[in-house]
């Protein structure tokens, strides 16, 4: 076993601060009902794939460098990670462009889809033991570079295709809605293309960080498959580390912040929501009017959610 360094022990601290963000995302969707949409499924699903990379990957590659389940592990957080992101953007696509058909296409689709992304996660990271994961095998080399290809760079183009769609379906929509008159119909399509908007730009810079981050791991794997690796210097692979961590740490705080059911959730639990209510009167019944008057609106795009009884 490695003796840790500093480097190696902010690594650890990092990797651990990963696997306890993402285990709390899967708390909150598992115990609070609202939480449990078919969207918030994939979160989880791809919070997995986090907790396998700060809690195993991480952990192994800094203390056992020598490993080959580090090698194991980190095809599986690939895989699962570009896989569930994938899942994410397929559940947006129907949700945005198919909203009728969401709800029957979903239900059938779902334990499908995580069941597909793990099986596919698991075969691919077990493979190389055909030829005894010898990292210095031609077969070997071949398969990183399929690998990457298949499982990292295809499906990142795939997923900037379908939200670039998107995007454009969703502006396309809301200029549409502006120019019609002001229906409590066209109110919930409104407030729904609104919501769908900011969950669709909250993935898209989730797709964004996780594509940025990987980019060293790319360039260090094929630099090693055309046998330059001594090309890649020192520091990029210290930050490589780094910017696999940073990936998978930034996701459950993009939640927080910008996911309105998650922010709800976390109001109600929160100490701070004892203060909720210290809103000037006036103010408190000037909401009470408004919200009287919104409040089919709101029943309705409440009732929209799609929900599933358990993970």
């Amino acid at each position: 076993m490695q003796e840790p360094t500093d480097y190696n022990i902010a690594l650890l601290i990092l990797s651990g601060l990963v696997a306890v963000t993402n285990a709390a995302v899967c708390w909150l969707v598992i115990t609070r009902k609202k939480l449990r949409t078919y969207t918030n499924g994939f979160v989880v699903s791809l919070a997995v794939s986090d907790i396998l990379s700060g809690g195993i990957f991480m952990p192994t590659t800094v203390l056992i460098p020598d490993s080959v389940i580090g090698g194991h592990i980190s095809m599986m957080v690939i895989v699962s990670s570009t896989l569930n992101l994938s899942a994410v953007a397929f559940d947006r696509y129907l949700a945005v462009v198919r909203p009728l058909a969401y709800r029957s296409r979903i239900e059938t689709s779902f334990v499908r889809l995580v069941c597909a992304v793990w099986v596919v996660s698991m075969v691919t990271s077990i493979i190389p033991v055909m030829w005894g994961a010898n990292a210095e095998s031609l077969v070997h080399k071949v398969y990183l570079s399929c690998a990457v290809v298949l499982f990292l760079i295809l499906p990142l183009i795939f997923i900037l295709f379908v939200y670039t769609f998107i995007f454009m379906r969703l502006r396309r929509h809301g200029k549409l809605l502006r120019n019609l008159h002001a229906t409590r119909t066209r109110l919930v399509e409104a407030r729904r293309s609104r919501r769908e908007s900011k969950s669709v730009k909250m993935f898209f810079i989730i797709l964004a960080i996780f594509a940025v981050c990987w980019v060293p791991v790319i360039y260090m794997t094929f630099t090693y498959v055309a046998g330059r690796f001594d090309i890649v210097p020192y520091p990029l692979a210290v930050v490589s580390n780094f910017c696999i961590m940073l990936s998978s740490l930034v996701n459950p705080f993009l939640y927080t912040f910008m996911k309105l059911d998650f922010q709800r959730e976390l109001k109600a639990i929160l100490p701070c929501k004892r203060f909720k209510n210290t809103r000037r009167p006036q103010q408190l019944r000037y909401n009470h009017e408004s919200m009287r008057t919104t409040k089919a609106t709101f029943l309705t795009v409440v009732e929209e959610e799609s929900r599933f009884d358990s993970l």
